[in-house]
């Protein structure tokens, strides 16, 4: 927000050249229409990418329809406030409606009582770039929002009361813990005779640190978020992810030893099911061949209208050229049929609001409670607020990374890097094997459990046990 001397004229928006310049955006003064204005554009933009990727030839018989992952945190209701007034407009103008929105909110169901004997309870925040889940696996328990008679609700209640025109459906975390599309033998073993959220708050209880409990609860809020987008026939995810959470992302999977699969966490465009490789191969009835050509395409080109909905789905990141700054002031000058979606956010910095950052970030009572993503989101604070170019530098430079998908034996080309017919069995990411090998021997932790061979065609085949990422294996097992 921009200050001036009491009496003294304001400069005209540099947009509009009609209204005061009153906000401070990119170093251009401008109007608080031209602001909103210019955030929704940015949005609306990356859906038309979206849209012309996935239509194909011919316009589709029927809208296109996307599930929206709502955190309820500000990015991911800033984005279903853009996507509802695109709906809005267009069919006030007798447009043809475009899209078609499903949203679903995953609820992370811990039990209160586990949580007082000592589990962490991981949060869910706005959506990071997803392990997908298996395209054959059941459907979740997702449920339509009620009203609640309790003012203090943490439920989607005052969500649906700011967006009525949306059904905003309830997805409870547990509902994952016997999914097919993650190889739990491979997890923290389940104490089955306990109630669904019990269930989930002893299994986090037994990962080894605050930082694997927030690792693990993202990957399993992603797999929940597919299912729902399996059950509700939706082959587009839109996640609320913008610049500054984006280059957080980066820097975080980079440190939990995720590298390789950093330009499919981040980047948009379609993303192999995970175990849709070993599936195809398994199941006599898929060709091998077709399955081959749909994952050469996802590992050389981000087109989605090459992949099938039986091996991919399509991730975007709507947001991803707004600053979390910007969007904080756009919450605060937009309203819905029930008033300023500020209400939604009591606890949020009237100075972050107006385009300032909060560098508090929360007290922190003991590190050990701070997990690896907490301290990157910590940083990023100051370097958004003083660094903005580099916030976005990280991302451009992300995009640019080249995405390697598995491999299916007789595809192999010299610029292959993966495993044949291997998929990480919790993030969903083709296995490395060279690279974990490699930095395990440089570490002294020669494992046992792994074998690996170059087999005759060049690719490397795994073991049966090696079926986490480097990345995952230390989050579950934390070493």
């Amino acid at each position: 927000m921009v200050t001036t001397d009491v009496g003294a004229a304001l400069p005209l928006c540099a947009r509009c050249k009609e209204q005061e310049g009153v906000l401070d955006l990119r170093s251009d003064l401008i109007c608080r229409i031209c602001f909103t204005t210019f955030i929704a554009s940015k949005a609306i933009k990356r859906l038309e990418v979206l849209q012309r990727e996935t239509r194909g030839a011919k316009l589709p018989l029927r809208s296109q329809r996307y599930l929206v992952a709502l955190s309820r945190g500000p990015s991911s209701t800033a984005l279903l406030h853009i996507l509802n007034e695109n709906v809005r407009r267009q069919r006030e103008r007798n447009q043809r409606v475009k899209f078609e929105l499903v949203v679903v909110f995953v609820d992370v169901d811990v039990d209160a009582g586990a949580e007082q004997k000592g589990t962490s309870q991981p949060t869910a925040s706005d959506p990071a770039p997803p392990a997908p889940t298996n395209g054959t696996a059941g459907t979740v328990d997702t449920t339509t929002s009620r009203p609640s008679s309790d003012p203090t609700s943490t439920s989607t209640d005052v969500f649906t009361t700011h967006f009525p025109e949306l059904t905003i459906r309830k997805a409870p975390l547990s509902s994952i813990l016997s999914s097919p599309a993650i190889d739990w033998s491979l997890l923290p073993a389940q104490n089955t005779s306990l109630p669904p959220s019990q269930r989930l708050a002893d299994f986090f209880s037994r990962l080894p640190s605050a930082s694997a409990r927030a690792d693990v609860s993202r990957l399993l809020i992603r797999h929940t978020l597919f299912a729902a987008a399996a059950e509700h026939d939706c082959a587009v995810i839109l996640l609320g992810y913008n610049t500054t959470s984006l280059a957080e992302l980066t820097l975080s999977e980079a440190a939990k030893g995720r590298g390789f699969g950093i330009p499919w966490f981040v980047n948009d465009g379609a993303f192999p099911l995970p175990r849709a490789v070993d599936i195809a191969i398994s199941n006599s009835e898929v060709g091998i061949d077709s399955v081959s050509k749909d994952l050469a395409s996802l590992q050389t080109n981000d087109s989605i209208s090459v992949g099938t909905a039986s091996t991919s789905i399509h991730i975007y990141s709507p947001l991803r050229e707004i600053f979390r700054k910007e969007i904080l002031l756009y919450l605060s000058l937009v309203s819905s049929s029930s008033g300023p979606l500020t209400d939604l956010f009591p606890s949020s910095s009237p100075h972050a609001a107006n385009g300032g950052t909060d560098r508090s970030a929360g007290a922190v009572v003991s590190h050990r409670d701070l997990s690896l993503d907490d301290v990157v989101r910590r940083f990023f604070v100051d370097v958004e607020a003083s660094y903005p170019s580099v916030v976005a530098n990280v991302v451009r430079t992300t995009g640019k990374l080249n995405r390697m998908a598995p491999i299916i034996p007789g595809t192999r080309t010299d610029t292959d890097m993966g495993v044949v017919g291997q998929q990480c069995r919790l993030c969903g990411v083709g296995l490395d094997l060279f690279g974990d090998e490699r930095w395990k021997g440089e570490i002294g932790e020669a494992d046992t459990t792994t074998s690996s061979a170059v087999v005759e065609d060049g690719n490397v085949q795994g073991g049966k046990r090696n079926r986490l990422c480097y990345g995952c294996e230390r989050s579950v097992k934390g070493r």
